[in-house]
C-alpha cells in the first residue's frame, strides 16, 4: 500500500521552460519617476498537480535592467525572483487544451543594484555632483499573477502560453557601498524604496511526469 502511495504522488510533479517577452517598469519616484525597457529572457518552474483543478506552483527568472541618460544618469539593477503560486485550471473533460489563472508571492533575492548620477547646479558657482553608489541583499517582497491556456501536444508534453505580472519592492537600505561621492553628504545618499513591476508574455514546453 505505501509503495503504490509514493509512486501515483510521484507521477503528480511537471516541470517547464520557456521564453519570455517582458516590459518591465522601474520606479525610484523622487529621483527618476518610471522607465521602461523591452526585455526577452528565460524562465522555469517546477509544480505539483493537487488533483483535477488545483496545483502548487514554484517559478523563477532572473532580472536584468539597465537604464542611462548620455554622462548623467546610469542605473542597473539585478534580480533573481523565486515565485510560490497556487494554479487553478480550468478544463473540459476529454479536451487536449484548458486555460488556467495563478497568483502568489514574488520575493526577489540575490539583489543588486548600481545607481549613477552627475550633474551640474544652474546657479554659482556652479557646484559638480557626483554620486556613484551600489546596493546590495536583503529581500524583495513582491506579488504575481497569471493568466494563460495550455494545449497537449504529444503524451507528456504540452505547450502553454500565459500573460504575467509581477511586482517586487526593494528598500535597497541594507548594504550600501559608495564608490564616489562629490558635492554630497552621506546623508544625502538615495535610499527611496524600488518598485519593479513586469509585465510578461511567456511561451513555455510543459513536461509532466505521468
Amino acid at each position: 500500500m505505501y509503495s503504490l502511495s509514493a509512486q501515483v504522488n510521484a507521477q503528480k510533479y511537471y516541470a517547464a521552460i520557456g521564453l519570455g517577452y517582458y516590459q518591465n517598469g522601474f520606479s525610484i519616484p523622487v529621483s527618476y519617476g518610471t522607465n521602461t525597457i523591452y526585455q526577452t529572457r528565460p524562465q522555469g518552474s517546477v509544480g505539483y498537480v493537487l488533483n483535477d483543478n488545483f496545483s502548487v506552483e514554484l517559478g523563477g527568472n532572473q532580472l536584468t535592467w539597465t537604464y542611462s541618460q548620455d554622462v548623467f544618469a546610469y542605473i542597473s539593477i539585478r534580480m533573481l525572483r523565486l515565485m510560490p503560486s497556487l494554479k487553478y485550471t480550468f478544463y473540459k473533460h476529454g479536451a487536449s487544451y484548458s486555460f488556467y489563472a495563478k497568483g502568489g508571492m514574488s520575493i526577489g533575492v540575490d539583489n543588486y543594484m548600481r545607481q549613477d548620477i552627475a550633474w551640474v547646479s544652474d546657479l554659482p558657482p556652479y557646484t559638480l555632483h557626483i554620486s556613484k553608489i551600489e546596493y546590495k541583499g536583503g529581500l524583495a517582497p513582491g506579488y504575481v499573477f497569471a493568466i494563460g491556456g495550455e494545449c497537449k501536444i504529444y503524451k507528456n508534453l504540452s505547450f502553454y502560453i500565459e500573460l504575467m505580472g509581477i511586482v517586487n519592492y526593494w528598500s535597497r537600505s541594507n548594504n550600501v557601498n559608495i564608490i564616489e561621492l562629490t558635492g554630497y553628504s552621506n546623508d544625502e545618499i538615495d535610499r527611496t524604496p524600488v518598485k519593479v513591476g513586469a509585465a510578461e508574455y511567456n511561451v513555455s514546453l510543459k513536461y509532466s511526469f505521468w
